[in-house]
């Protein structure tokens, strides 16, 4: 049958035939199905198909090859669910998609003549209620509302709806080959919707055999109806050329294919191409990483001699990324492993002839007999899909083990990842801020630009600090002389291997690769920017990565952005960076714990502990104030933080060439079509920038020391001091003995940092009295009310009123129950060896279990609490039984 199919060179094209599909396939949540799908898919050469009854769980966009995969489905049952399997070149003329519920999914697609709007339903069945039918067609009407007026509609699925041939006055919506002998309400119902939208059902309008018309077969043969339709907008009725069931498509679905052939002409849309990154993992081969050493030194001794900084470092940027490409090249893209084995495709083959018997079968006895086999041989292939599976399973399960063995731990979470499948469906469409689905990839683009734009630039402060009237102090004594080899050559074995480069492509393997001459290079071009007191474009350029969290993925605050910048920057920033910490470090309060060296939360979460403890022993009054600030790295005012640096000592060529980096800094956002434009960024610390961190200290400690100069306060601690707060970078804990003292220094603290583009977040921000005496604090901000609550969460750790840490043992152990879970295909697979099971338990589940445990006081419930869990995870993972009566020191013994 398919080899009678005409070839097409696009999609949509006015001169060859576009072929798009409907079927419900009644699950694809089995093993082995969605692959059987995507074969029968490039088997009759689909362009579009749309699924009905998909049985996912939630939305998401996959590929497969060159086919993507979009679906809608219910969020917590395996119901239901629609979606779309598309061509490669359908794919590059999809310009978004719309996950409307688990009964509806639409895209649009662009044509050279016009843009067409695709929906996939799977309607209510004919028993259903009226209420759940009202409300499917009530949501059709508003999805197909939302589609542009001009667009081509086309809207196909199973509506469970017989039409028969009377077709009086419905005769521009119903044509005159309905196959059915009665009409059902529900062929009432999508007649009455054709109508009022302009559409067409096409199913009605081409005569074909009643064979190939009828598009559901009933469980015991005898009862064959027409449910499945295609309906397209009337006015493009001519452009469709047939409807017509496809009987060989197999899926042991009770459900026929239903194929419409279309003549459209779609253009490609046109994104920006991303940019295979270099293949830098060659380079652990010595040989190759000489052999570009070599080729860097060839090339970069044929320069000319340049005065200019953009044109140097323009010059050093295309050498590097030249010599990239001509010794390592571009990674390929990935492949997807085929797991199902060729004698499972002869079954499945053997199946789709016994369906053909069936369709076939000219006596009762033949189609008695052809069932049967069909069904065996259905079962069959479950079975040895499933069988398939695990067999890649085990092999898939020998990677971990030998990624272990030769302590490649980045490959080996890879792994874990992917056997255990958590993944994030993160390519869904967005919401603007009006609660609008953005399902157009220009929309899309555009709201992403607009939420970091709005996020990395904060409104600037309406009053700021008079620095004319700071007392003047020391310099520090810091390194302001040429850079050196040994400072960059210290600074390149600083970097991370790994790491994804900036916008210039340049990694940190190359950097290392190039060792010596690279060095001289950038030694030379580091001394140009720091006598001139300027850096390249490129390096005050990020590009932002969209990574997502947890929650409605379709709302851009449940995204965070990471940025990449130059590599060759964050060198040039490391070398400043190591010059000035240690003397900036010196010149901070004691109570900054945040990114200092010998510094670590669980010290700030053992002092914040022993507090509380011993005013709840000695009956001393405490009441903590946990301060949050709104957006904190990314609202300083900048002109406060260079005053601010003067005012530290730090030396003005250190000043000039950081307001240099800063100068008009900007990035843009990589998005699944390309990029957006550059943005620029006018408020904050540089995100990615390995100076921020202690630029942010620096002015946090400034406002921290004004408002301890204008409010005493604080409890008494040792050797007669007073300590004011506790600090991890802008985790906040202020300490104070009184409500009204507390009241005192949040206001002081809110005027303070308002001054240099901080506020405090009152929603977020939380009051805790500490002891036995639970009653309401009363402290606002801006007159907001802070809640007040008898535990909270500092530094990842659960703190209480009373200072016991049984909670916090609860809650960790809770934590590390989920995440042993989450591995449970680890821990069951027979092929992966307990070493390397052990190893995953105790550098993934314990670390979990134990976080900031050395801060809990020493009881004997924690300890009985953590040891019960642990002899679980071990029994589970030695599949030990506690039927066998194996001891727990057993246990321990046998785990080494």
């Amino acid at each position: 049958m398919t080899d009678n199919l005409p070839i097409r060179n696009a999609v949509f094209s006015p001169k060859n035939q576009t072929f798009v599909a409907t079927w419900n396939v009644r699950t694809l949540n089995q093993t082995g199905n969605p692959a059987q799908l995507l074969r029968e898919f490039d088997e009759y050469r689909l362009d579009i198909l749309g699924i009905s009854e998909v049985r996912w769980l939630g939305t998401g966009r996959m590929t497969s090859g060159n086919k993507t995969v979009l679906h809608s489905g219910h969020e917590n049952r395996h119901e239901r669910g629609v979606g779309f399997v598309l061509s490669g070149r359908a794919a590059k003329a999809l310009e978004g998609w719309n996950p409307v519920s688990d009964r509806i999914i639409s895209a649009r697609f662009v044509t050279r003549h016009t843009r067409i709007t695709i929906i996939q339903t799977y309607a209510p069945t004919e028993d259903s209620n009226d209420d759940t039918k009202n409300d499917f067609y009530e949501l059709l009407q508003d999805t197909i509302d939302n589609a542009p007026r001009r667009d081509l509609k086309i809207v196909l699925g199973d509506f469970n709806a017989k039409i028969n041939g009377n077709r009086c006055g419905f005769e521009s919506a119903v044509g005159p080959f309905a196959s059915s002998e009665e009409l059902s309400n529900n062929g009432e119902r999508l007649i009455s919707f054709c109508d009022h939208n302009e559409l067409c059902i096409g199913n009605t309008y081409f005569q074909h055999r009643q064979i190939h018309k009828k598009t559901w077969r009933s469980p015991d043969g005898r009862t064959l109806n027409e449910i499945d339709h295609v309906c397209i907008s009337r006015r493009w009725r001519s452009s469709l050329q047939d409807v017509r069931v496809l009987r060989g498509a197999d899926f042991f679905s009770d459900h026929y294919m239903v194929r419409a052939v279309v003549k459209l002409k779609l253009k490609k849309i046109r994104s920006t191409p991303f940019a295979r990154s270099f293949a830098v993992e060659k380079l652990k081969d010595p040989n190759l990483a000489s052999r570009l050493a070599l080729e860097m030194r060839n090339r970069f001794e044929a320069l000319e001699e340049i005065t200019n900084l953009e044109d140097e470092w323009t010059a050093i940027r295309d050498t590097i990324k030249v010599c990239a490409e001509e010794v390592v090249g571009r990674r390929r893209g990935k492949t997807k492993e085929e797991w199902i084995k060729d004698s499972t495709w002869q079954k499945i083959d053997e199946r789709k002839y016994a369906k053909l018997q069936r369709e076939q079968a000219k006596t009762s006895r033949e189609l008695e007999e052809a069932k049967r086999r069909y069904t065996e041989l259905d079962r069959l292939v479950k079975k040895s899909c499933r069988d398939d599976k695990n067999d890649w399973l085990i092999r898939k399960g020998a990677e971990p083990q030998y990624a272990a063995d030769h302590g490649d731990s980045k490959t080996l979470y890879r792994i874990v990842r992917e056997l255990t499948g958590n993944r994030n469906n993160s390519n869904v469409p967005i919401r603007y801020k009006n609660g609008r689905l953005l399902s157009n990839s220009d929309e899309q683009n555009q709201r992403w630009l607009e939420y970091f734009r709005d996020i990395l630039n904060q409104p600037s402060p309406s009053t700021t600090y008079c620095f004319d009237n700071t007392d003047p102090v020391e310099q520090l004594e810091v390194n302001t002389g040429y850079i050196t080899k040994e400072e960059v050559s210290a600074a390149i074995e600083c970097l991370k291997n790994r790491k994804s480069p900036g916008l210039d492509e340049i990694s940190s393997e190359l950097l290392n690769a190039g060792s010596t001459v690279v060095v001289e290079k950038l030694v030379k071009l580091f001394n140009r920017c720091w006598s001139q007191g300027e850096v390249p474009e490129d390096w005050r350029r990020g590009v932002i990565v969209k990574i997502p969290k947890k929650g409605n993925l379709s709302d851009c605050s449940n995204w965070r952005g990471i940025t990449l910048l130059s590599v060759p920057g964050k060198t040039f920033c490391i070398v400043l960076l190591r010059r000035i910490c240690t003397a900036i470090d010196g010149r901070l309060r004691e109570e900054q714990a945040g990114f200092r060296s010998g510094r670590s939360c669980s010290e700030q979460i053992f002092t914040l502990r022993n507090i509380i403890e011993q005013c709840v022993e000695y009956g001393q009054p405490l009441v903590i104030n946990l301060v949050d600030f709104k957006k904190a790295f990314d609202s300083i005012h900048r002109e406060s933080l260079w005053a601010i640096l003067k005012t530290y000592g730090v030396p003005q060529s250190f000043i000039s060439i950081f307001k240099n980096l800063y100068l008009n800094s900007s990035c843009c956002v990589r998005t699944d079509t390309g990029y957006t434009p550059f943005f620029h960024i006018d408020t904050g610390v540089r995100q990615g920038c390995i100076l921020s961190p202690i630029l942010f200290n620096v002015c946090l400690d400034f406002v921290m020391r004004e408002t301890m100069k204008k409010v005493r306060a604080g409890i008494s601690w040792h050797d007669r001091s007073r300590l004011t707060d506790l600090d991890f970078a802008d985790d906040i804990a202020l300490l104070v003995e009184d409500e009204n003292k507390l009241q005192q220094v949040t206001t002081c603290l809110s005027r303070e940092a308002s001054m240099i583009g901080l506020r405090i977040s009152a929603c977020k921000s939380k009051v805790m009295k500490v002891g036995f005496d639970q009653t309401q604090l009363n402290i606002s901000v801006d007159d907001t009310m802070l809640e007040t609550v008898s535990n909270f969460t500092y530094l990842g750790s659960t703190i209480t009123h009373n200072g016991d840490a049984e909670m916090e043992v609860r809650i960790r152990i809770a934590k590390a129950a989920a995440v042993f879970r989450r591995l449970q295909p680890l821990w069951a697979s027979s092929s992966i060896s307990q070493n390397i099971k052990l190893r995953l338990y105790y550098s993934i589940v314990i670390p979990t279990a134990l976080y900031a445990s050395e801060t809990w006081k020493s009881t004997a419930s924690p300890v009985k609490r953590l040891n019960a869990f642990h002899q679980r995870c071990l029994r589970r993972i030695m599949k030990i039984r506690y039927t066998d009566h194996v001891t727990n020191e057993e246990v321990l013994r046998r785990c080494g």
